[in-house]
């Protein structure tokens, strides 16, 4: 089910198709391609000095903004282990959506392996991640990505979800046009640099 396609080639667009009825311009549910985004957001912060380093503690971050319990104070989570995925949580369903932003339940969440010992693909990991990078910017992630990745690639238009408790969500939900996910894409191959920057 095809709905948009983009095809560049040095910064020029060669080909692009939009299923009857949309756009190239269609903000598109990107899916979990929000977390590799959440993730680039993670490296600009670091390349600005706004985040001193993925070891930072999570715990520590979330403590930024509010009272955390000791168990989840004592946790030696790592935003390295939330990016790898490694975060050692036990599987978790779906959660309700009060809690699916909320750092302290998904930091609390039960324990199945050591951080940094057993991958698992976790959405609510993702999530958490979202939560402690907006902490230790003290801004939504949303518009740090605005700010520092989106306005310097000449990405004007995006939507990113947000949970009850007002923290861009980390797994999915993030909205964008074919030919800005393009731009990502080159940023990537670029590894990291481009003419927008």
């Amino acid at each position: 089910d095809v709905e948009s396609v983009v095809v560049t080639r040095d910064q020029r667009v060669l080909f692009d198709y939009a299923k009857a009825g949309a756009s190239v311009d269609t903000l598109r549910d990107v899916e979990s391609v929000t977390k590799s985004v959440l993730s680039i957001t993670v490296g600009v912060a670091l390349g600005r000095g706004v985040l001193r380093s993925i070891n930072e503690s999570v715990s520590g971050l979330v403590a930024r903004a509010g009272t955390i319990s000791e168990r989840a104070a004592a946790t030696k989570l790592t935003l390295a282990h939330l990016l790898s995925m490694t975060a050692g949580f036990a599987p978790t369903g779906r959660v309700p959506r009060r809690q699916s932003d909320d750092p302290l339940f998904l930091l609390e969440r039960e324990r199945a392996a050591e951080p940094g010992t057993t991958f698992h693909y976790d959405n609510h990991a993702s999530n958490l991640l979202s939560c402690a990078l907006g902490s230790a910017v003290g801004m939504p992630v949303s518009a740090l990505a605005r700010s520092s990745l989106f306005e310097p690639l000449g990405i004007r238009a995006f939507e990113w979800d947000t949970g009850p408790n007002g923290h861009a969500y980390g797994a999915s939900g993030l909205k964008l046009r074919t030919r800005d996910m393009a731009r990502l894409g080159q940023l990537m191959l670029d590894r990291g640099h481009s003419k927008y920057w």
